[in-house]
């Protein structure tokens, strides 16, 4: 079987490698009004990538042989096609990619601040997480029958919303919310390689032709050309210039200030700015940001993929609904509780600083003060009813005027019972002593 080595090395010898050299001439400036990339889904004709990839390089790329299995049977589920492609696909890419020296990985976004959404894997490099490219894993009856999805795509703006054009759309959702120019879709037999592109018509999506598994040495080698060509030209636009894909429910055309912040809007993503990943839990991910211009902390969980994480954020906003009297002085202001594209479920809160254990980092000195004051936040939920059940440095921020609010309810719960929890050195003493209703205050205590 003809290797990698082998189509890469069969020309003549190469230059020396000359970063930013061998880029496709596809822009990088951001489109300056809306486009309509999913109106038509164009070809991307990834050959003259490749070839351009091959020619730019003086080292040969590994060789790579049979991937396999190639029957179905084998991988029948999402699970099973994620699995697949991480221990094969992507780790025979990984060895393709050592001679280039960029540090590349593949990996899933579990605790990965840095990724909006749940796409199922992320490439990022140079020892960074920030993801460059992003990968869905569907199983093979989300695809058109005749492998091609170009011909399966439906055309027009009205099309209808079939198993193919929600896995698009998910995809070019994922690319979209984490500026990314580039995604990868796969049902491990087959692979499409996406790019979004800027061009004097207007901005579009082009897919790839389908990649074959049991052509590996071409799979391999477009998923090489993908990843280099990430290297300087992974972003592509911010998402308050990318069209949304169509959905079921109309929404605004951009976000706007409501009376009622608890009750979910429908919105497109304009006035919405991701700008910096704070953390990564089991439910989401904590961003920093801009809504409609001001300075806010976001809460963001994928809706198209994780219903229980939706249902926990919806109890979330339901208990700052409840503790509203306390927004401003104990605890933060909910701003907007939205939902983009059917895709992601933002609860937007005011920035009301950094939480203590990185202020204690920096040098902040959490005295008895400190103290005081996050416990009487603590006590003015317990004395609405709630229990905080995650009371940690974390979860109090302080503003740069020294004023503390309790943040984080997504463990808090409304019940007869309270528990005290004293917490020491940073880590948690449950004794577990339940209380008389309404008699018990939640503390914590900096040894």
């Amino acid at each position: 079987m003809q290797t990698v080595a082998d189509l890469i090395a069969g020309g003549p010898p190469l230059p020396p490698q000359q970063r930013k050299k061998f880029l496709t001439s596809t822009s990088t400036t951001t489109p300056r009004y809306p486009r309509t990339d999913l109106d038509t889904l164009a070809r991307w004709d990834i050959a003259t990538d490749i070839a351009g990839i091959a020619d730019s390089f003086r080292q040969p790329l590994p060789g790579v042989v049979s991937l396999g299995p190639y029957d179905l049977d084998a991988v029948n589920d999402e699970e099973s096609v994620r699995a697949n492609v991480k221990a094969s696909v992507l780790k025979s890419v990984l060895k393709c990619l050592k001679p280039f020296d960029l540090e590349s990985d593949f990996s899933s976004t579990g605790g990965n601040e840095h990724v909006v959404g749940a796409p199922d894997f992320v490439y990022h490099s140079g020892g960074s997480k920030r993801p460059k490219i992003a990968i869905e894993a569907k199983t093979d009856w989300a695809f058109p029958q005749s492998g091609s999805i170009l011909a399966d795509w439906p055309p027009g703006q009205n099309y209808p919303r079939t198993k193919l054009v929600r896995v698009i759309q998910q995809l070019y959702g994922y690319m979209t919310f984490n500026y990314l120019r580039f995604g990868i879709l796969t049902n491990y037999t087959t692979t499409w390689f996406l790019r979004r592109v800027h061009s004097r018509t207007g901005g579009r999506l082009e897919i790839s032709d389908a990649f074959p598994i049991t052509q590996t040495p071409k799979l391999i080698q477009a998923y090489v050309t993908v990843a280099i060509l990430a290297e300087d030209e992974w972003f592509y636009a911010s998402p308050t210039t990318s069209p949304a894909p169509q959905r079921r429910v109309t929404a605004t055309t951009r976000p706007t200030p409501v009376s009622d912040p608890y009750v979910l809007q429908s919105v497109d993503i304009a006035g919405i700015h991701f700008s910096k990943g704070v953390d990564r839990s089991r439910v989401g991910v904590v961003v920093r940001g801009t809504y409609l211009g001001a300075s806010v902390i976001m809460k963001v969980v994928d809706a198209s993929k994780q219903q229980w994480a939706v249902d926990e954020l919806d109890a979330e906003v339901a208990a700052y609904c409840d503790l509203d009297p306390l927004a401003n002085t104990y605890l933060p202001r909910v701003l907007a509780y939205v939902e983009v594209w059917e895709m992601l479920r933002i609860l937007i809160l005011e920035d009301c600083g950094e939480n203590l254990a990185t202020y204690e980092k920096r040098g902040g000195n959490l005295d008895s003060v400190v103290k005081a004051m996050c416990n009487r936040c603590l006590a003015a939920v317990n004395a609405l009813g709630y229990v905080h059940n995650d009371v940690k440095r974390q979860n109090f921020v302080i503003d740069p005027t020294g004023v503390i609010r309790l943040i984080d309810l997504g463990q808090a719960r409304k019940g007869s019972e309270f528990t005290v929890r004293a917490f020491e050195n940073g880590f948690a003493n449950d004794p577990k002593l339940f209380l008389s209703p309404g008699t018990a205050t939640e503390v914590i205590d900096f040894a």
